[in-house]
Protein backbone atom coordinates (compact mmCIF):
# COMPACT_ATOMS: atom_id res chain seq x y z
CA UNK A 1 0.00 0.00 0.00
CA UNK A 2 2.89 2.49 0.17
CA UNK A 3 4.53 1.90 -3.12
CA UNK A 4 1.94 0.86 -5.64
CA UNK A 5 -1.80 1.49 -3.11
CA UNK A 6 -3.56 4.13 -1.75
CA UNK A 7 -1.32 7.17 -1.70
CA UNK A 8 -1.96 7.63 2.25
CA UNK A 9 0.94 10.55 2.64
CA UNK A 10 -0.91 12.55 0.27
CA UNK A 11 -4.43 12.11 1.63
CA UNK A 12 -2.81 12.85 5.07
CA UNK A 13 -1.42 16.05 3.50
CA UNK A 14 -4.93 17.51 2.20
CA UNK A 15 -6.39 16.23 5.68
CA UNK A 16 -4.05 18.85 7.32
CA UNK A 17 -4.43 21.43 4.78
CA UNK A 18 -8.51 21.03 5.97
CA UNK A 19 -7.78 21.20 9.67
CA UNK A 20 -5.32 24.04 9.58
CA UNK A 21 -8.58 25.97 7.86
CA UNK A 22 -10.79 25.38 10.75
CA UNK A 23 -11.08 28.64 12.87
CA UNK A 24 -9.96 28.18 16.54
CA UNK A 25 -11.59 27.20 19.06
CA UNK A 26 -13.90 25.03 17.48
CA UNK A 27 -14.91 22.19 18.53
CA UNK A 28 -12.94 19.22 16.92
CA UNK A 29 -15.73 16.59 14.91
CA UNK A 30 -15.02 13.07 13.17
CA UNK A 31 -13.14 14.53 10.43
CA UNK A 32 -13.08 11.02 8.36
CA UNK A 33 -15.27 7.90 7.94
CA UNK A 34 -12.86 5.25 7.29
CA UNK A 35 -14.71 1.99 5.47
CA UNK A 36 -12.95 -1.06 5.20
CA UNK A 37 -14.19 -3.82 3.16
CA UNK A 38 -12.04 -7.04 4.55
CA UNK A 39 -12.30 -10.80 4.36
CA UNK A 40 -10.59 -12.62 7.21
CA UNK A 41 -9.68 -15.41 5.18
CA UNK A 42 -5.86 -14.31 3.85
CA UNK A 43 -5.92 -10.42 3.84
CA UNK A 44 -4.39 -8.61 6.90
CA UNK A 45 -5.23 -4.99 7.93
CA UNK A 46 -2.70 -4.96 10.44
CA UNK A 47 -1.37 -2.27 8.36
CA UNK A 48 -4.11 -0.28 9.86
CA UNK A 49 -1.64 0.65 13.21
CA UNK A 50 0.19 2.75 10.95
CA UNK A 51 -2.85 5.20 12.41
CA UNK A 52 -1.61 4.70 15.57
CA UNK A 53 1.91 5.50 15.57
CA UNK A 54 3.01 6.73 11.97
CA UNK A 55 6.45 5.59 11.04
CA UNK A 56 7.85 9.16 10.52
CA UNK A 57 6.60 10.44 14.55
CA UNK A 58 7.82 9.05 17.40
CA UNK A 59 4.43 9.93 19.49
CA UNK A 60 1.15 7.54 19.50
CA UNK A 61 -1.05 9.45 17.87
CA UNK A 62 -4.64 6.44 18.16
CA UNK A 63 -6.28 8.83 20.79
CA UNK A 64 -6.57 11.73 18.30
CA UNK A 65 -7.08 8.85 15.64
CA UNK A 66 -9.76 7.68 16.98
CA UNK A 67 -10.95 10.89 17.80
CA UNK A 68 -11.06 12.05 14.17
CA UNK A 69 -11.56 8.67 11.98
CA UNK A 70 -14.61 6.74 12.44
CA UNK A 71 -13.33 3.19 11.67
CA UNK A 72 -16.13 0.79 10.08
CA UNK A 73 -15.37 -2.50 9.29
CA UNK A 74 -17.41 -4.45 6.83
CA UNK A 75 -16.80 -8.28 7.15
CA UNK A 76 -17.49 -9.19 4.35
CA UNK A 77 -16.78 -13.18 3.89
CA UNK A 78 -16.53 -14.09 7.73
CA UNK A 79 -16.86 -17.89 8.83
CA UNK A 80 -19.73 -19.91 8.04
CA UNK A 81 -20.58 -21.37 11.68
CA UNK A 82 -22.20 -18.23 13.75
CA UNK A 83 -19.95 -18.90 16.60
CA UNK A 84 -16.71 -18.61 14.44
CA UNK A 85 -18.15 -15.37 12.95
CA UNK A 86 -18.84 -13.75 16.73
CA UNK A 87 -15.11 -14.30 18.00
CA UNK A 88 -13.87 -12.98 15.08
CA UNK A 89 -16.42 -9.57 15.25
CA UNK A 90 -15.15 -9.45 18.95
CA UNK A 91 -11.67 -9.55 17.87
CA UNK A 92 -11.91 -6.65 15.33
CA UNK A 93 -13.71 -4.91 18.08
CA UNK A 94 -11.34 -5.50 20.69
CA UNK A 95 -8.41 -4.19 18.32
CA UNK A 96 -10.10 -1.58 16.79
CA UNK A 97 -12.50 -0.13 19.25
Amino acid sequence: HLVNGWPLVDGLRKINALRALRPPGEPRRTAVDLVLCYCGRGERIEWLHGFHRLPWRQEDRSAAIRASVALRIYHKCGSAVDHQREEESQKLIKTWS
